[in-house]
C-alpha cells in the first residue's frame, strides 16, 4: 500500500498528505480541509446512498436531468435482496443529444463514459441517457 511503501512521510494526524511527489520526494505540507468533506460525503454515500436521495430530493435535480436526455430505470443501482445491499449489473451508458440543448459530436474530446469516475458511475446507476 501507499503507507507501507511511503511511510509517514505521506501519511499524519489527518490521514494522508494532499499531495506528494515520489520521484522527488516533495510532500505538501498543508492540510486542505474542502477536500475532507467531499471524501466524506463521497464515503457516505457509498455507504448509505444517502447523499444521493438527498440530493434527487431537490425539485430542479430531476427535472435538470431529464431534459438533458437522462431517465430513471427500475431495477438499477443498489437494490434489497433478503434484506441485504446488493449490486445491480453495470448500466450501458450512452450519449444521445437531447432536442431541447444544441449539441455538437464535436464536442467531445472522449467518450462521456471514460470521463465519469468509478464512484459517479455507481451513485448514478438508477439513472441512464435516452
Amino acid at each position: 500500500t501507499m503507507r507501507e511503501r511511503y511511510g509517514e512521510r505521506i501519511y499524519g494526524r489527518y490521514g494522508f498528505t494532499d499531495a506528494f511527489n515520489p520521484n522527488t520526494g516533495w510532500v505538501n505540507p498543508d492540510v486542505i480541509g474542502i477536500d475532507i468533506g467531499i471524501t466524506l460525503l463521497s464515503a457516505e454515500n457509498l455507504r448509505t446512498g444517502n447523499v444521493w436521495r438527498w440530493f434527487m430530493r431537490n425539485e430542479e435535480i430531476p427535472r435538470a436531468m431529464r431534459l438533458v436526455g437522462l431517465e430513471k430505470q427500475k431495477g438499477r443501482g443498489r437494490e434489497r435482496e433478503k434484506g441485504r445491499k446488493t449490486e445491480a449489473p453495470a448500466p450501458r451508458l450512452s450519449v444521445s443529444p437531447s432536442p431541447l440543448l444544441p449539441f455538437s459530436p464535436s464536442a467531445f474530446s472522449t467518450s462521456p463514459p471514460s470521463l465519469l469516475s468509478r464512484a459517479t458511475r455507481r451513485s448514478s446507476r438508477a439513472y441512464r441517457t435516452s
